[in-house]
């Protein structure tokens, strides 16, 4: 008998958010730019002992802009997507086995196999499976019952993506931030032991 794993959700703002954050912070240059706005502002200080005030408003200005204002307009986006999309509106269905994935939504039903999926992210709330480099299928976690279901669930996937599953701030696992720099830079640490 072939396992089948069934989880059903409806997508909301937060969940479109945790996309796009975990999208943009697992490619290489908005990593960059993130760790560029932090530095920014944390050297401000020693320019504002120096009292050199262009300095500190043009730092003050870089930090926040990639630091605080890239993620205020990012869930700004998600509100909008979440209000606007017809496909938030109303319950997803996502069916797995062996063989690939259903997802059944309102406009009918998409069959995936598992080597159509390019990839897939797992984070803290959801799984994200990417149907193309810019594009994933959103997943949360809460569609669960309980943990079982969820650990079942993750093995089915992590073992039907033959190496293209990666994990990122789970917890438990070490050192979640250098585990995603690693793997940004190529060098990743591919499964979720925790």
């Amino acid at each position: 008998m072939q396992e089948i794993h069934e989880a059903t959700v409806k997508i909301n703002e937060k969940d479109i958010f945790n996309f796009m954050a975990t999208h943009s912070l697992t490619k290489r240059g908005d990593l960059i730019s993130f760790l560029f706005g932090v530095t920014a502002l944390l050297v401000l200080p020693f320019f504002a002992v120096l009292e050199n005030w262009f300095a500190v408003v043009l730092l003050f200005g870089v930090g926040t802009g990639f630091v605080v204002a890239t993620p205020a307009g990012m869930y700004m986006n998600a509100r909008k997507q979440a209000k606007i999309n017809p496909v938030f509106k109303k319950p997803i269905t996502f069916r797995l086995d062996r063989e690939g994935m259903a997802v059944h939504q309102y406009t009918g039903e998409l069959q995936l196999e598992w080597k159509k999926i390019l990839r897939v992210l797992e984070n803290k709330t959801c799984f994200f499976f990417y149907v193309n480099g810019e594009q994933a299928l959103i997943l949360p976690k809460r569609a669960f019952e309980d943990k079982e279901g969820l650990d079942a669930f993750r093995n089915l996937v992590e073992e039907s993506v033959d190496g293209r599953y990666q994990a990122y701030f789970l917890e438990g696992q070490e050192k979640p931030l250098w585990n995603t720099i690693r793997t940004i830079l190529g060098k990743p640490k591919s499964s979720h032991k925790p």
